[in-house]
């Protein structure tokens, strides 16, 4: 997962803005935010995905096993 994991709760990457990508906001004293995430890597010869259920600082992740590219 590498540096993706601390972005996902909150931490800045490469200089970009101090948000996170997951949301958490409260409106009208109802709570929205995000429900799961999904990370996903692309090369020219593999993927990985990895999905959470809940996201959020103490989650855990899972490899979600892909078949072989065709070709």
């Amino acid at each position: 997962m590498g540096r993706l994991g601390p972005l996902l709760a909150g931490g800045t990457f490469g200089g970009a803005a101090p948000r996170p990508l997951l949301v958490h906001r409260e409106v009208d004293g109802l709570e929205y935010g995000s429900g799961s995430a999904a990370l996903v890597a692309l090369r020219h010869d593999a993927a990985r995905y990895d999905f959470a259920t809940t996201p959020g600082p103490t989650t855990t992740w899972h490899e979600i096993p892909l078949p072989p590219a065709l070709g």
